[in-house]
């Protein structure tokens, strides 16, 4: 480290199946194959050459034309429909396995009106998960707990909550809002999760919850976010990406009584003792058993609006095969080969 000073940041150490050769910040990354990597044979390519800073279009356009094997950006939702129905471009899709995404929206319980249960069910029935994933293009799947498909505990037998705005206003009725009421939405301004919101505010609306949308960047929202006064987000979108596959990180940072990104304020303390039993089991069948129990109880709580679970996909030329994505990480090389 002394000897690097300042530059130790630029000398990565590992002992990965490529070696850094180069590097222009915001240009290219070029690595070569380690010849001292510790598994015979591989990896299976010489170089790997990275572009920074090319719009995702763009990397599109050159994996098209030849020029590139590999997009480093997730696809967005119009580019995803297109490679998707393209009988000849679909097996070209990667699917991130990494970080799985959870959307869903807080709802500041600390006061009226969402410290009733009845108001959360109501919000609950109101929004159409199946038009959220055609606004997603299909790159998600409807979720009525946390967990998401590809991580260990999920149920898929949990109870579906019904889309049911007649009964949702029913609800907020008895709950003494027969007019319904006024609210915002607090999110980022990222086009995809903008048009998320949207129509999550044109279904609030068709039962009588007026929204005002409020698009911030990243900094800003993620001050309010964790910041000292969440409390000032009456509804909060921002979707959870989970640092590794199991259930507890689904619920522990967002959910329990004085995590960090419990930005709703939702504590319900026999949840927790629920919580912390189930987390006490080693990683097996008992523990994603006792996961399911879990989320079958905190449904009925509804602490958030559940939504849905957000799918990811790189997009690789035809030249390209042994690129496999893993739980614990984007990508793998190790494994790749060129034609």
């Amino acid at each position: 480290m002394e000897a690097a000073g300042a530059d130790f940041a630029r000398m990565p150490l590992g002992a990965g199946p490529f070696t850094l050769e180069s590097w222009d910040s915001g240009q290219r990354a070029v690595f070569v194959r380690n010849p001292n990597y510790y598994r015979e044979g591989y990896p299976k390519l010489d170089q790997i050459v990275i572009d920074i800073g090319i719009d995702p279009s763009v990397g599109i356009l050159r994996i098209e034309s030849g020029e590139a094997d590999l997009t480093w950006d997730y696809l967005s939702a119009p580019e995803y429909a297109r490679i998707s129905q393209d009988p000849d471009l679909s097996d070209q899709l990667i699917y991130i396995q990494a970080f799985p995404a959870i959307a869903y929206a807080t709802l500041n319980v600390r006061e009226a009106p969402f410290d009733d249960v009845r108001v959360r069910q109501a919000l609950n029935m109101a929004v159409d998960r199946e038009r959220l994933v055609q606004v997603m293009g299909g790159l998600a799947v409807p979720l009525y707990g946390m967990i998401p498909p590809i991580v260990s505990g999920y149920n898929p037998d949990l109870t579906p909550i019904p889309y049911d705005p007649e009964g949702a206003k029913a609800l907020l009725a008895e709950a003494g809002y027969p007019d319904g009421f006024a609210t915002t939405i607090h999110t980022l301004n990222f086009p995809n999760i903008s048009r998320v919101s949207e129509a999550i505010a044109q279904d609030l609306g068709q039962i009588g919850v007026q929204v005002e949308l409020v698009t911030l960047d990243i900094g800003p929202l993620m001050d309010l976010w964790y910041g000292e006064n969440p409390g000032e987000m009456a509804i909060g979108y921002f979707p959870w990406g989970m640092d590794y596959p199991d259930p507890s990180n689904a619920y522990e940072p967002l959910l329990l009584c004085g995590a960090a990104g419990n930005a709703g304020g939702y504590c319900n303390e026999e949840m927790d003792a629920m919580f912390e039993a189930a987390n006490a089991v080693p990683p097996g069948d008992a523990r994603w058993e006792a996961f399911q129990e879990y989320e079958i109880a905190l449904q009925q709580d509804y602490p958030v609006i559940f939504m849905m679970h957000t799918q990811q996909y790189f997009y690789r030329s035809d030249r390209v095969s042994g690129l496999i994505s893993f739980p614990s990480n984007l990508l793998t090389f190790e494994t790749a080969s060129v034609q």
